[in-house]
């Protein structure tokens, strides 16, 4: 099979017992591509784009960004911007690597600049133990071979009057270590032993189908 991080970290997280919000409807929606955009990702999304092309989305009437509906002015952007690297980054870097059995995981990086792989995530709050925890490091890594990977947190909030504000952000760097590829083949073992007991595998493998092309 051809599988994601995203959908390999879907499934870790909800075969964590610790994690009971993520109920087995709402795993196979987003592993179906089914789920729902929440106003949490849409935000995400947007911020996202803006950092990776900021000129397309500027609107010097308004003096700040418009993506997606969603209006950043020009003070809450300044600072992520004067964060990226636009000399030496590349952004969206894909990347991918077989695994045993024949399976091929893809793994796409935010930016990534020289040998550093940068996530740029958003949220309300900040939590490093989740992003430790988390898989999509570890195949960054172990895909696309980078000394590091450094998370930048942006902790957005939505005011009532739907004025976007940047509270803070957070940075988290993780490393590589001797069983790093061990331990992703073993998650990608997990993965396939669930998809293959649920009877997902005709489904998953038509819907990555579907979405290959875009990668």
């Amino acid at each position: 099979m051809r599988i994601s991080t995203t959908a390999i970290e879907a499934v870790r997280r909800y075969l964590e017992p610790e994690n009971e919000w993520m109920t087995e409807s709402k795993l196979l929606a987003q592993l179906r591509g089914d789920e729902l955009e929440s106003p949490a990702r849409r935000l995400g999304k947007a911020f996202g784009r803006i950092l990776e092309m900021p000129l397309e989305y500027y609107d010097r009437a308004r003096a700040g960004f418009d993506c997606e509906g969603l209006f950043f002015s020009s003070a809450v952007m300044a600072e992520p911007l004067g964060l990226m690297d636009y000399e030496h980054g590349h952004f969206e870097v894909k990347g991918k690597r077989a695994y045993a059995d024949g399976h091929e995981v893809v793994a796409v990086a935010d930016q990534v600049v020289g040998a550093r792989i940068l996530e740029h995530k958003t949220s309300d709050y900040f939590d490093a133990e989740t992003y430790l925890a988390s898989c999509q490091w570890r195949f960054l890594l172990d895909v696309l071979g980078g000394l590091s990977v450094e998370y930048l947190v942006f902790l957005l909030k939505v005011a009532d009057d739907g004025e976007i504000k940047l509270r803070g952000i957070e940075r988290l760097t993780v490393y590589p270590y001797p069983t790093l590829h061990d331990d992703c083949q073993s998650l990608v073992d997990q993965f396939v032993a669930y998809v293959s007991l649920r009877g997902l595998r005709p489904a998953l493998e038509a819907h990555q189908a579907i979405r290959q092309a875009g990668y």
